[in-house]
């Protein structure tokens, strides 16, 4: 309930009432005083905005709009294609945050959501007959969030580390996979990238010693974790993920993980910094130790990436055997054309 506004004396009055009542914010009327000059306080608003109908809607609306409006993923997978307000109002739901380590769903149940990560990491998982858990791929901001509704999870989904994620409303994500070719596109694109996702870490976990492992985490997490280009040329990297995150994407363990590290130290090619920082000497040098490549910075502010089309994939060439048999390439070195990644089952991201 709105607490009763104490006003006298104040010509504004009406106008000031419906003007905080319309923002919700506390408002304060002052008016001058007859002694002693100065002011005094004839009238204070407190409380919330109580809107009914279409005027609640469209605060919403505004609302909305200009959250999507500012942020960073505007132009990134589905965002891009939600250029129309009326689009956006009809697709976004609500924006749920998730603090670290929490399960969003497991495998085998129905998420009841679709949507796109705003802020932070995820990761999917899979438990071993044995027990053990397989973290299939790290989710990242833009990425698609879930299953279609009605549709069960074919892996589990926890946080890695304090996320956002927009929640899709049903009824317009069903609306806009009808109407709209342009969406329907970057959905299955969503999906292909997810996919993509999964076979590097397929790769990492299954065709590398432990130290490549390590060293190819690195090369994956400087596409997208935070980093900071040095003048002289380093790149300093905040990887915001637990080490036994680190160590399950790697197939390794914990302790690995620091006498590794200890070499890598010793050799002038990483060096570790405090509060989940690590400083890389050389990325292109580094990358080069697990056959990957890295594209040239294009400008001071942005990281390296690795190189288009050169997504790390268990590449199979040679198979009747010889010098090749059994290299692990990237596409890039190999071309698109000759890729042939190996076969595994696994779950399929969107299902």
């Amino acid at each position: 309930m709105f607490m009763q506004a104490i006003a006298s004396d104040c010509t504004t009055k009406t106008l000031a009432l419906r003007k905080a009542q319309s923002t919700g914010r506390i408002l304060v009327c002052h008016r001058p005083k007859a002694e002693h000059g100065g002011t005094e306080v004839v009238a204070t608003y407190y409380g919330k905005p109580t809107l009914t109908g279409n005027d609640a809607s469209r605060r919403a609306a505004g609302l909305e709009q200009e959250q999507c409006a500012a942020c960073a993923l505007r132009g990134e997978v589905f965002c891009r294609t939600l250029d129309k307000a009326e689009s956006l109002l009809a697709l976004k739901e609500k924006t749920v945050t998730y603090p670290r380590d929490t399960s969003i769903f497991e495998e085998g149940e129905k998420p009841g959501f679709l949507g796109v990560l705003k802020r932070g990491y995820l990761r999917g998982e899979h438990v071993n007959s044995d027990g053990r858990r397989m973290i299939l791929w790290l989710i990242r901001p833009g990425d698609l969030v879930g299953c279609f509704p009605g549709h069960s999870a074919s892996y589990s989904l926890e946080v890695a580390s304090t996320a956002e994620i927009c929640h899709f409303n049903e009824a317009g994500l069903a609306k806009m996979m009808a109407k709209s070719p342009r969406f329907r596109r970057q959905v299955l694109r969503g999906i292909l990238e997810l996919r993509d996702k999964q076979l590097d870490f397929l790769w990492l976990r299954s065709a590398l010693s432990s130290k490549e492992r390590l060293i190819a985490f690195l090369v994956i997490m400087a596409k997208f974790m935070p980093t900071s280009p040095m003048p002289d040329g380093s790149l300093i990297i905040t990887i915001d993920l637990s080490r036994r995150d680190w160590a399950d994407m790697s197939n390794t363990s914990v302790e690995t993980i620091s006498r590794s590290m200890t070499k890598l130290s010793q050799i002038g090619l990483v060096e570790s910094l405090p509060q989940n920082r690590y400083r890389i000497h050389d990325l292109v040098a580094l990358a080069g130790m697990v056959g990957m490549k890295v594209e040239p910075k294009t400008s001071p502010s942005l990281p390296p990436s690795i190189a288009p089309g050169g997504h790390m994939s268990l590449l199979r060439n040679g198979a009747g055997g010889g010098k090749d048999a059994g290299v692990v390439k990237t596409v890039a070195e190999v071309g698109p054309e000759s890729a042939k990644p190996a076969s595994f089952v696994t779950p399929h991201p969107m299902r």
